[in-house]
Parts: structure tokens; C-alpha cells; sequence
């Protein structure tokens, strides 16, 4: 079996919640900083349990560090691409424009808190949304979730 392949092995919900758990407090626990943290993507039909797989994930986190573990739950297929890149303006001098961050990304940044991202539904977003999502996705030091709605096992 290939790397690829082994990294795409189908599993269910609760061997991907004691899995992340476990690799996501070990590193907490080292307080390494937020963009060491890898990003993970969930595939799967509707109705398997990865939106409740993901809060469970919340729960064993703050079950084994102790901090506050928060997930923000972005329905992709309900925004505007202006609703996740912000609204443009003006820097201080007036010479460059600047994006204000849209309240869903405003994350509590305390070292008593972790953040979760969980973007749901991304494949079946606009893909002018699509791509913003990506874009932010990359931008933003925080753990992502994502599942596209039309993947079947």
C-alpha cells in the first residue's frame, strides 16, 4: 500500500476522533505553535457522523488538556465569498486596501483555548467560495475540517 493510499484509508467516525485526539493533544501539550498543527479533510456521505465527529473530537481535547475547546461550525454553501475574504478598506495612510476579518474567523486566541475550524460542505459552495476557502485555509493558523457533500465511499 502506497503512502497515499494508507493516508486515504477509509475509517469510521469514532477511530478518526481517538486518532486526532490523541495526535492533536500530544501536540498541545508541547505548546508547539498553531501552523505546526496539520489540517485534516473529511470525506464521507451525509449521515455518517462527521459534523458530530468533530465536535466529539472537540470534547476528548478538552478532555485531555483541560482548555476550552471551541468549534466554529461554517456552513460553506450559505456565503458569499465577500462573507469569508471580509469587506476591503483603506490602511492608516490610505495607500494600500486591507481586508477586515469577517467575526466568523475572530477566534479566541488565549492559551486556555483551542479553535477549531470546522468548514462543512466546501465541494458543494460556489466555487468563487471555493476558492476563498482556500485561500483561508491557508491562511489562517487553525485546525480545518472540511468534508465535500458529494463523496461517496
Amino acid at each position: 500500500m502506497s503512502t497515499m493510499e494508507s493516508e486515504l484509508y477509509p475509517m469510521n467516525i469514532q477511530a478518526m476522533v481517538d486518532m486526532l485526539s490523541e495526535a492533536y493533544t500530544a501536540l498541545i501539550r508541547t505548546e508547539a505553535p498553531l501552523r505546526s498543527f496539520p489540517s485534516v479533510m473529511l470525506w464521507g456521505p451525509p449521515g455518517v457522523g462527521k459534523s458530530q465527529g468533530v465536535r466529539a473530537l472537540a470534547e476528548r481535547i478538552r478532555e485531555n488538556t483541560g482548555k476550552e475547546c471551541v468549534v466554529t461550525d461554517v456552513r460553506l454553501l450559505l456565503f458569499n465569498p465577500v462573507d469569508l475574504r471580509g469587506i476591503p478598506t483603506a490602511n492608516e495612510d490610505k495607500t494600500l486596501a486591507v481586508w477586515l476579518k469577517p467575526k466568523i474567523f475572530q477566534m479566541d486566541e488565549s492559551a486556555d483555548t483551542v479553535n477549531i475550524l470546522f468548514l462543512d460542505e466546501i465541494s458543494a459552495a460556489p466555487p468563487s467560495v471555493q476558492a476563498v476557502a482556500s485561500m483561508d485555509i491557508w491562511a489562517f493558523s487553525i485546525p480545518v475540517y472540511m468534508r465535500p457533500s458529494h463523496f461517496r465511499t
